[in-house]
């Protein structure tokens, strides 16, 4: 992507992400579904929340925390899908049972990375439990 193995090829990096995230490459497909959220103009990359879905799910399925953060999150705001508190609960229940700093330490990044993905983790399971509070709370108003 961004030509520190030759020269610069957008379309080639977004194609080997693809390629990796089919092959359940986590961190392709959560920076992929991060790129087409906001729309990655550093390397044209178009806003496309059907596809942002798609790849941070991907990671979900993984059990991936900060992927099942995001897609409980869209399930719960209904942002992107229709809202549904019972997938978003499941979703944040999940987190629950997830050790990710195995996954983590398994993959092939700098210890510094692992440091700050592992403090991120720890403040998304912080964020997760309110969401979850927060879900309660509007099922017991709802009946």
């Amino acid at each position: 992507l961004e030509g520190k193995c030759g020269k610069k090829n957008t379309k080639k990096g977004i194609k080997y992400l693809e390629i990796a995230s089919k092959k359940n490459l986590i961190a392709a497909q959560y920076i992929l579904g991060s790129y087409y959220e906001t729309g990655e103009k550093k390397f044209n990359i178009k806003k496309d929340k059907i596809k942002a879905f798609k790849y941070f799910k991907m990671s979900a399925d993984n059990k991936f925390i900060p992927g099942l953060r995001i897609i409980a999150s869209k399930y719960a705001n209904g942002e992107d899908v229709n809202q549904d508190l019972e997938k978003a609960y499941n979703y944040l229940n999940m987190i629950e049972a997830i050790d990710n700093d195995k996954l983590i330490d398994d993959m092939a990044i700098y210890p510094d990375v692992k440091i700050k993905l592992k403090k991120m983790i720890n403040k998304e399971k912080i964020r997760v439990s309110k969401m979850l509070f927060n879900i309660r709370k509007a099922e017991e108003k709802n009946g």
